[in-house]
């Protein structure tokens, strides 16, 4: 889209490629405020004072305004098929009181309208670039004008490809922006967020990243969170900030004993670091499956039983299963007994182990019991629960591949 200057008329189509289209003079699209497309005749103070009537949907969208709060396109009918561009406007407050009502009605009652916004001019200078480094000057007063919603849109734009970022700007290479379980090239988002403001397409390389740099810290200002691209340590993970998982509740397709996946592992192995790390990796899978249990129960109405699930395995791990939970059987509440495994691969067909005592218990507790194999764990991914009901014997297939190692006794040393 090219550029739209202040003071000229446009058409329609115009008005309706700049805010998204629609009858509302708070133009809107997928719950985002888009522009104001305004009447002369209901607002006579526009652009500088809006009038908002208290119709549900018109309400709606000017609570989405009051969120949002970005800087957005505001146009004023003039006659047939003509609107003029006023500029770039953001909501500076909201009043809805009945002196203002009164006072900024024009010949609407005031008491059909829901309230009055008072709006700020937002005067933006052309992005200019240094000679000599063809670098955007003055980026951090540039981006005075942006705010997080400018940055969410940019987001938008990314994540649904209406934006070319990746010929412009290409992938980044030792951060992103981590934005749900998404990841983002943060010169990609500041750039497309000034591009959709200041109506100007922005050169490649012509914005600094790196830790020091005004692109990260204008992120950071509204609370986007950037991070190497190497993380992916256990360490990392926040069990309690990370999406709830999705849950495929069927039994996992057994595993041909030829498997490849058995396969021997060549080469050296570090069996102590890999304990150490599975185990940190276990303690994390078994706290997320105890939030995850805690709103499931709520999900399903047993918000009582919440405060007593139990972390079995904090006290022992003789039990043959992690947490104590509940569920619905058969219309009523039963104990369920979960054992936890925990992986940061995706593929829901990756071997893993289970001990005789779980295989014992499992077929104890029948459909009591629940196996939540965690997939996909790993520092700002969505995990999954790929779980199997009842007898694991019965769903898995399973290779003895483990013993139990004892020193040999000093007299049967000297005998062998």
């Amino acid at each position: 889209m090219k550029a739209l200057k202040v003071g000229k008329t446009y058409t329609h189509d115009v008005v309706c490629e700049y805010t998204a289209g629609g009858r509302s003079y708070i133009r809107t699209f997928d719950n985002e405020v888009k522009g104001f497309a305004i009447s002369a005749d209901m607002n006579p103070f526009a652009p500088d004072i809006l009038t908002v009537g208290d119709k549900d949907s018109v309400v709606k969208v000017t609570n989405l305004l009051r969120q949002q709060n970005g800087v957005y396109p505001l146009f004023i009918k003039l006659g047939s098929n003509r609107w003029i561009y006023k500029g770039l406007f953001r909501a500076k407050s909201f009043d809805s009181s009945s002196v203002s009502k009164r006072a900024y009605s024009g010949h609407r009652d005031p008491r059909s309208l829901y309230c009055i916004i008072f709006m700020e001019r937002v005067n933006l200078r052309s992005v200019e670039y240094s000679q000599n480094t063809k670098k955007i000057k003055n980026l951090k007063k540039i981006c005075s004008c942006l705010d997080r919603a400018d940055f969410l849109r940019a987001i938008d734009s990314l994540r649904t490809g209406n934006s070319n970022y990746k010929v412009i700007y290409g992938p980044s290479t030792k951060f992103d922006l981590l934005h749900g379980s998404d990841r983002y090239p943060p010169i990609a988002v500041l750039a497309t967020a000034i591009s959709n403001v200041y109506g100007q397409d922005i050169p490649s390389k012509s914005i600094d990243g790196g830790e020091s740099s005004v692109c990260f810290s204008v992120l950071r200002e509204y609370n986007f969170l950037i991070v190497p691209k190497a993380i992916n340590s256990v360490d990392e993970i926040d069990v309690y900030s990370m999406p709830l998982p999705n849950v495929i509740c069927k039994p996992s397709e057994k595993l041909k004993e030829n498997s490849s996946q058995f396969n021997s592992v060549k080469g050296k192995i570090d069996y102590e670091k890999l304990h150490s790390k599975n185990t940190k990796l276990g303690l994390k899978g078994e706290d997320y499956v105890i939030r995850y249990e805690r709103e499931r129960l709520k999900d399903i109405g047993l918000a009582e039983y919440v405060s007593k699930i139990t972390h079995i395995s904090d006290e022992s791990d003789v039990y043959g299963y992690d947490i104590l939970s509940y569920d619905l059987i058969d219309d009523k509440v039963k104990e369920i007994y979960i054992e936890v495994k925990t992986t940061s691969s995706d593929n829901e067909k990756k071997p893993f182990y289970i001990t005789q005592n779980q295989l014992n218990v499992s077929k104890d507790k029948g459909e009591q019991y629940r196996l939540y194999r965690i997939l996909n764990f790993r520092f700002g991914a969505t995990p999954f629960i790929y779980e199997v009901r009842g007898s694991l014997k019965e769903s898995l297939s399973l290779i003895k591949q483990t013993y139990i190692a004892l020193p040999y006794e000093e007299d049967k040393q000297k005998n062998s």
